[in-house]
């Protein structure tokens, strides 16, 4: 038995054939390669928005808004909030004097009569889909809570649609 081994050692060490590499396999795959080249080639989708637990912008507005909608309070409270982040959505974003002239104390006025660019829309959006995956969802007790987040899709989809839908 321990011949017939020795025997088929032998014949692979005398044998001609060698590891020829992984260059072999690149040399029948070099016409379809340079064929491929030539053509043109798909664009590529941009890649999906990730939701995000955290704010990452810098509007204190949204900062505010975002807070009070993930404390632990009363219905009412998130409600306004949420009304507060739609309306921030839907304002109009072309008039920059109206920023922080309000001299309203109320912080629902204030935060109401600033304005947001389409950018700060866009670095809204993955933490208002996260806090609406992950918490506003669950609002089973409020019928208030979950109509007010509704109307924030709405005015995300009217404003940023594309967006939206790509975060979807």
């Amino acid at each position: 038995m321990k011949e017939k081994r020795k025997a088929r050692l032998d014949k692979k060490s005398t044998g001609t054939t060698e590891f020829i590499g992984f260059g072999a396999f690149a040399g029948s795959n070099a016409a379809t390669s340079i064929q491929s080249a030539q053509e043109p080639k798909q664009q590529q989708p941009p890649p999906k928005p990730k939701i995000s637990p955290v704010f990452e912008g810098s509007n204190e507005a949204l900062q505010s808004v975002f807070s009070r909608i993930g404390r632990k309070t009363d219905g009412g409270t998130k409600t306004k909030a949420l009304q507060d982040l739609a309306t921030l959505l839907l304002a109009d974003g072309s008039d920059d004097s109206q920023r922080g002239s309000s001299s309203n104390s109320n912080n629902h006025n204030s935060i109401c009569a600033t304005t947001t660019k389409w950018e700060v829309r866009m670095q809204a959006l993955p933490h208002w889909m996260w806090m609406y995956c992950n918490k506003l969802v669950y609002e089973h007790e409020h019928a208030s809570i979950r109509k007010a987040s509704l109307q924030v899709w709405q005015a995300a989809l009217q404003r940023v649609p594309k967006a939206v839908l790509a975060m979807a």
